[in-house]
């Protein structure tokens, strides 16, 4: 079967301006009834419904603004929205038939090059179309055109693509990386972040149901915590340190609240809303007259999603450190074993005191023709 290939299309102003209303307004009605999805609790891994959707053609998953714009066709009577979905075109490539009369849905996908169809003449005069692709220093819109599941004719069995990312790990590694004294006390009933001092305060474990309530509670001032100056970027969000009745502080809790949700569908861990339903109203109310607001603060959610997963990766503090984490994993990186010798200028290695690290070193950097070290 010949390939069929989506035509590029880009999203024109008037059309996009309509489109983005319509989400809004949308949330609007859900924000205003507290019936938007992040202002619901849930538990994926109590429930194999809810996870984060993504397209059966490409299996990437929906982040941003796209999910905000999926998630605000959810119904109130429904649970969750559809997991799956797929452009006309991948359904044809794949054997799939939409059914007669499905309305799709258009997303917003960006890019930095400009790309289109112009109209040539070839050398004997004739006209054809051709695809154009240029690279540029600003962002171009263009619409995707999705169906979800329940428009595909017939009975079709899909299998999720699980991740095998350890959340509880995923979390630790993030308050290490970020350097964030974590203090618990026994008296506290709530945790929170301390701008002044920029350290969290926990209750202890025993406060919470299970280990996943904890470390989702510890997740959430995390992610406000990289919002500081310096962290998720150079002047941080806007809303940080300002007072809590300013707007700016309450668009700030409301990307804090859309980022956790999906970090909280991707790795299966217990959510609860953060907003009252009078900060979900005033960021409805917000977006209902400007549009625009709600698909940058939910592309900023993306933004602070993408910097938690890069403080998510382990790193060592020293070589010993390293080589004792890998060790336990069973594997060692060679490219960032590689790197650490060269900074550390081999000085930790030749004072490891274990003779079976020092061999494992050893391997490795003889694995890389690189000298080997001796005691």
């Amino acid at each position: 079967m010949k390939k069929v290939y989506t035509k590029i299309k880009k999203l024109e102003t008037n059309k996009q301006n309509t489109l983005r209303g319509d989400t809004a307004y949308r949330c609007y009605e859900q924000m205003f009834e507290g019936k938007a999805f992040w202002q619901q609790p849930f538990d994926p891994q109590k429930d194999m419904d809810i996870r984060l959707p993504y397209d059966l053609g490409t299996g990437r998953k929906f982040y941003g603004y796209n999910l905000t714009q999926l998630l605000s066709y959810k119904k109130p009577e429904d649970k969750f929205i559809p997991l799956r979905y797929i452009t006309y075109k991948d359904a044809q490539n794949k054997g799939y038939y939409i059914k007669k009369g499905s309305k799709s849905i258009a997303l917003e996908n960006y890019s930095k090059y400009d790309m289109g169809y112009a109209k040539e003449q070839s050398p004997n005069n004739k006209t054809y179309t051709k695809f154009y692709k240029n690279k540029t220093n600003n962002w171009h819109t263009y619409e995707n055109n999705i169906f979800s599941e329940q428009m595909l004719q017939g009975k079709h069995q899909f299998f999720y693509p699980e991740n095998e990312i350890d959340a509880i790990e995923y979390i630790k590694n993030i308050a290490y990386n970020m350097n964030m004294k974590i203090i618990e006390d026994s008296h506290n009933n709530i945790g929170f972040y301390s701008i002044k001092k920029d350290e969290i305060h926990m209750p202890t474990k025993d406060r919470f149901n299970d280990e996943r309530e904890y470390y989702s509670e510890l997740l959430r001032h995390l992610v406000k915590a990289a919002t500081k100056p310096g962290r998720v970027n150079q002047k941080g969000m806007e809303g940080y340190g300002v007072d809590s009745k300013n707007i700016r502080y309450i668009k700030d809790r409301f990307r804090i609240e859309l980022c956790r949700m999906q970090i909280c569908l991707g790795l299966k861990l217990p959510y609860k809303p953060s907003m009252t339903l009078l900060e979900n109203k005033q960021i409805g109310a917000l977006i209902a007259k400007f549009p625009n607001y709600l698909v940058f603060m939910s592309n900023d959610a993306y933004s602070l999603m993408k910097y938690i997963n890069q403080q998510s990766i382990y790193r060592a503090k020293n070589l010993e450190e390293f080589i004792a984490y890998h060790v336990k994993q069973g594997k060692l990186s060679e490219k960032e074993l590689k790197d650490l010798c060269i900074a550390y200028k081999f000085k930790e290695i030749k004072d490891l005191p274990d003779i079976k690290k020092r061999q494992i070193i050893n391997n490795h950097l003889k694995n890389l023709k690189t000298n080997s070290i001796k005691r």
